[in-house]
């Protein structure tokens, strides 16, 4: 087994999925870096497919963290704009940020990890960044269709 050093990065990140082992990547992302035990040992519950990181249009994402009403996880409007504007100069001194972690689902896709990226990238005018996919076994039908296509404009596993 190839010897890997995690980081939270990218760049990390596709360094472990060329060596077969992204899931290992996110288990070691989300509890520390990404914040976010209660997502890592939900993935642990049941296996789970992964696709990714792919580049991917932003446009077919939507947000379910942030200030806003109608959001599934409710932030306070000014820690979500400390943080937005954070990484918003992060990415213009081109940080090296993690891939987002896209859930497909029946319902669609679900933004579980990449909230505050996402709305950064978005103010940024960036339309397209990788995404990690993944899906219950049994549910691999849901990951996009864009993804067994790798001519599509959005797929380019060796050059995110």
């Amino acid at each position: 087994m190839e010897n890997l050093t995690y980081n939270q990065t990218l760049s990390c990140a596709m360094e472990y999925a060329r060596a077969g082992r992204i899931e290992e990547w996110v288990h070691l992302y989300l509890p520390v870096d990404g914040r976010n035990q209660p997502m890592a040992d939900g993935l642990r519950l049941a296996p789970r497919k992964w696709r990714g990181p792919v580049r991917f249009p932003l446009s077919r994402l939507t947000r379910i963290c942030g200030p806003e009403e109608d959001m599934k996880w409710r932030t306070h409007p000014v820690q979500f704009e400390e943080h937005v504007s954070s990484l918003v100069r992060e990415i213009e001194k081109g940080a090296d940020l993690p891939p987002l972690i896209v859930h497909c689902t029946s319902e669609g896709l679900e933004l579980n990890d990449g909230n505050h990226r996402l709305e950064a990238f978005r103010r940024l005018g960036i339309g397209e960044y990788a995404v990690l996919f993944w899906a219950t076994e049994g549910e691999e039908e849901f990951f996009p269709a864009v993804l067994d296509n790798p001519d599509a404009p959005c797929y380019n596993n060796t050059e995110i």
